[in-house]
């Protein structure tokens, strides 16, 4: 049954084990990234508030999260004095996190889409295979017609398999990315409310 299929099954394969490569990859950099303790960073950015730059710095010199990068460049851009060009360049290290996050996360949704509309393609075309072979053979054997159906419907269940967990991680990174977004805008919102102040 699996070999008559392969050729439908074949490229739902290949976008299976592409698909666990990334959700694996994305959820290790999503880890590394996560906000350890939300209270560090509420405390480097009263200290970044109050001006006391090199405090904040070090409140949250061990986070990795983009919101702690945020707040470690907007202490040190204050702390030198840099202040002509201060929102521009927090913008743009904001996009370049963004990107990062976002980097090959698209690419889930889209696998979900293709192995979905591949499965099906593979399911119709099985079942043309298998009318075209039962009018050729003049025969109306149901169980021939069974046979051929369940090959057919052999590639939806891949494709929906492949889909799934695509669409759920997909789902999952697109909110986290959301999450650290927010978190970063209102800090920079803050920080730059009372530079502009």
């Amino acid at each position: 049954m699996l070999l008559k299929n392969l050729y439908a099954l074949l490229p739902i394969i290949i976008l299976s084990v592409v698909s666990l490569g990334l959700i694996i990859n994305k959820s290790i950099y999503f880890y590394k990234i996560r906000i350890k303790k939300q209270k560090r960073i509420d405390f480097a950015l009263n200290k970044l508030l109050q001006g006391r730059y090199k405090e904040a710095f070090d409140a949250i010199q061990t986070e990795k999260s983009p919101t702690a990068d945020i707040i470690k460049y907007e202490a040190k851009l204050l702390g030198e004095g840099n202040r002509t060009v201060f929102s521009y360049k927090v913008e743009a290290l904001a996009q370049r996190k963004i990107f990062e996050m976002e980097k090959n996360v698209t690419y889930l949704s889209s696998i979900a889409n293709m192995s979905t509309l591949m499965g099906l393609l593979g399911t119709v075309t099985g079942m043309i295979f298998t009318f075209y072979e039962m009018m050729v053979s003049k025969s109306s054997d149901p169980y021939t017609l069974a046979g051929g159906i369940s090959q057919a419907l052999l590639t939806t269940a891949a494709g929906l398999i492949t889909a799934i967990p695509a669409m759920l991680f997909y789902s999952i990174f697109i909110s986290i990315i959301k999450r650290h977004i927010s978190l970063m805008e209102s800090s920079s919102s803050e920080i730059l409310a009372v530079k502009g102040s």
